[in-house]
This record gives structure tokens, sequence and C-alpha cells, in this order.
């Protein structure tokens, strides 16, 4: 019986840690799809209700670019979200109840969502502990840029939202 060569067992685990680590981001947009879903349902503005599915959207084709990179590695995407977004998306809804749908509220809440992805993100394109593809790494500048276009256009909104009242 062969053994395998060290190359082999550095690929083996190199995948390994690669499946995990888009797994992350996985999560990540997994967290941004369910958040954007209860923020929608905080409030009764149309145009809120149309950034908030831009945004799940956006997530979304990412998350689904991610899966499909974690299939072609022989891994498995994650369903699941984060345990810290689901207790962020429970207290979104106490305090939405406690605040009476204030929309102020909802996009203060929305901005720490898209902070907590952007983190998410600088972390994984700062890692040097696991080494990526070119694919995979402009992958995920790509999707950074995205998250960020949409931190940026979230911050416009809270910015007039301010200058309005």
């Amino acid at each position: 019986m062969k053994s395998p060569s060290n190359s082999t067992i550095r690929n083996d685990t190199n995948h390994g840690k690669t499946i995990d680590l888009l797994n992350s981001l996985v999560k990540t947009h997994n967290d941004r799809m369910k958040g954007y879903e209860t923020a929608s349902s905080e409030t009764d503005e149309k145009e809120l209700e149309s950034t908030f599915a831009d945004f799940a959207l956006s997530s979304h084709q990412c998350r689904l670019e991610l899966a499909n990179e974690i299939i072609r590695l022989g891994g498995t995407p994650l369903e699941s979200t984060k345990l810290s977004g689901r207790i962020f998306r429970a207290w979104m809804d106490i305090k939405a109840a406690l605040t009476g749908r204030d929309l102020r509220y909802v996009l203060d809440s929305c901005n720490t969502l898209e902070e907590t992805a952007a983190r998410t993100y600088q972390k994984v394109l700062k890692n040097r502990t696991v080494i990526l593809s070119t694919r995979q790494h402009a992958m995920i500048i790509v999707h950074n840029e995205y998250i960020k276009a949409d931190y940026t256009r979230l911050v416009c909104m809270r910015n007039a939202m301010v200058l309005t009242d």
C-alpha cells in the first residue's frame, strides 16, 4: 500500500481549511439574508423593503458562488447561521416591538449587520494560514466590494434620515 505524499496531505488539509474558511463566509451571507428578511418585516416603508431585498439578493448571489466553490472542493455548504446572528435577529424583533418599529433603529441594526459582514471579509482576506487559489481570492475580493457598496448605500440612507428629522 502506497502512503500519501506530503503534498497530498498538505493539499487535503488545505482543502479542508479552505472549505471551512469559505463556509464562514457562507454563514455570514446566511445571516445577512435572514437579517434583511427580519429588517424588512420591521418596516412598512416600500423603499426600505426594496433596499433590504436588494441586499438579501446580493448575499444570495455571493452565497451561491461560495457554495459552488465549496462543492467543487468536495465540501458541503452550510445552511445554518451563526449563533450571534440568531441572537441579533431575536434582539431586533424585541427592540422593534419596544420602539414601535422605529426606522432609525432598523437602519442602525442593519448597520451592525453590515459591519459584522465587513469584519468577517476583512478577517478572511487577511488570513495567511489558508492558501486560496487566485480564483477564490478574486471571488472574495468581489464579494467584499458588494458588502462595501451595500454598507455605503445603507449609511447614505441613515444619513438622509438624520437630515430629515
